[in-house]
């Protein structure tokens, strides 16, 4: 027998049966007496100190907008004393009971949660759990979800022309004409659908899976300019609508032509422009190496005379040379930044003694 404490103002005596085991075949047997008469009596009693257990089925969507109704099914159990109420909350303070549809004070219930939550952007954990009659409480589940009514945003865009990014230049990146270029954008990890418009024009956009970035090649057209603008939309359906992140300005492109005494020049089809940098470990100027960067040195002049080339940060010069003309060489000059060279050159025809002295040095490798 064990003597129990009395609460003298509830007239209540309590009784701690928590190390005891679950089982509904215990008889609790009470002995009282006044100090005249005895007296006792013999109760069938159960005791339940087992947890229940409760579980909730998989969710359609851990994703919402602000304004919505969360709506779940789950199932509790418990071996004893059955089930009584399940909750749910989304900081493990405040509790709200989910719906029984089932199974009520049983061993075995369903249940649904059907919840209007009006909440702002950002990571949730819903959690939850079962009670029994006993007042046992299960172990709290727990599943995340995340609120996002914004519209998916530009981390950071690059423009490049190989293996060189691109710089603006007062706000605005100067390009040649009928440039090839590569647009590559960082999105938001729900960013499901991408478009960019240049000079009103749609181009299609695809993610690289392995950078996770967002390209397309352009071309920069015509002498003049545009805007590079983007919409995208998130899995939410959150959308982004042409928002402006660049400029293009896109400028004449170098030629090569060939100076007459009538002044007016011809253009020059075949010559090649060679970019020497400055080796600063040899004190001597080196061909660029254009492979390190996925481009070529020389660059040759097109059917109009035109040629790009893109160089990076250095110090260079330029040589320029086309069959039947005497070489130019130009004063050595410093990039700061990646830039398109742009330059026009003109070349005179190896006539008379300048031409005649250009073609001996030719024959004997002084010029180079």
């Amino acid at each position: 027998f064990k003597v129990l404490a009395k609460d003298p103002v509830k007239n209540k005596f309590d009784w701690d049966v928590s190390n005891l085991p679950s089982s509904n075949k215990y008889e609790l047997k009470v002995e009282a007496t006044d100090g005249i008469t005895p007296a006792s009596k013999i109760n069938r009693i159960f005791i339940d100190n087992t947890a229940p257990k409760v579980n909730i089925e998989i969710l359609n969507s851990r994703e919402f907008k602000n304004n919505f109704t969360f709506t779940a099914n789950g199932f509790a159990s418990d071996d004893f004393s059955g089930v009584e109420y399940i909750e749910y909350s989304l900081d493990e303070t405040h509790w709200f009971k989910a719906i029984m549809t089932s199974g009520y004070l049983g061993k075995n219930a369903t249940f649904r949660i059907k919840h209007p939550f009006n909440l702002e952007d950002g990571d949730y954990k819903l959690s939850y759990r079962s009670v029994d009659v006993a007042g046992n409480i299960s172990q709290i589940k727990s599943e995340d979800i995340r609120v996002d009514t914004t519209a998916p945003r530009v981390g950071s865009f690059v423009l490049t022309n190989g293996q060189i990014n691109l710089y603006p230049e007062s706000g605005k990146f100067v390009v040649p004409e009928n440039t090839k270029l590569t647009i590559k954008l960082s999105m938001e990890s729900d960013t499901s659908d991408v478009a960019i418009y240049l000079d009103g024009q749609v181009m299609p956009i695809l993610k690289n899976n392995s950078s996770g970035l967002w390209e397309t090649d352009l071309d920069s057209g015509k002498e003049g300019g545009f805007e590079i603008k983007v919409s995208a939309v998130d899995k939410l359906g959150n959308k982004m609508e042409g928002k402006r992140i660049g400029e293009i300005k896109v400028v004449k492109a170098g030629t090569v032509k060939e100076v007459l005494d009538s002044g007016a020049g011809k253009v020059i089809s075949g010559a090649s422009i060679t970019a020497y940098v400055f080796d600063f470990d040899k004190q001597s100027y080196v061909p660029w190496p254009a492979e390190s960067y996925g481009m070529q040195n020389p660059v040759v002049t097109d059917v109009k005379g035109n040629y790009t080339l893109l160089l990076p940060q250095g110090k260079y010069d330029l040589r320029i040379k086309a069959d039947g003309f005497i070489k130019v060489k130009t004063t050595e000059f410093t990039i700061e930044e990646p830039k398109f060279i742009n330059l026009d050159f003109s070349m005179q025809t190896q006539d008379g003694f300048r031409g005649f002295v250009d073609k001996i040095l030719e024959k004997i490798m002084i010029f180079q």
